[in-house]
């Protein structure tokens, strides 16, 4: 088995600062009322499915320079996980 993992895009995210927010949402209100209404039925969506309507993520930019070092530490728990018995277990 290859010790070479891609680090693949398995997430669509949108990170918006909350300073950068509230200046959209005074610049741009209709869509801020959009964006909530699409996190709202997403989420209605997420519970209809039997999960919980939202994940709590840790989000690292990647230019910070500790960035490739927390990547490390993840893969070396996804690896953790996958010998005590897969993903799932």
């Amino acid at each position: 088995m290859s010790d070479v993992v891609v680090k693949e895009q398995k997430f669509m995210c949108l990170i918006i600062p909350m300073k950068d927010a509230d200046g959209f949402a005074d610049k741009y209100p209709d869509d801020i009322k959009k964006l909530d209404a699409i996190c709202y039925d997403y989420e209605a969506y997420r519970e209809s499915l039997g999960k919980n309507a939202t994940n709590d993520y840790i989000i690292v930019n990647q230019d910070e320079p500790y960035a490739e070092k927390i990547w490390q530490i993840i893969l070396e728990g996804e690896r953790l996980k996958v010998l005590k018995g897969g993903l799932n277990g």
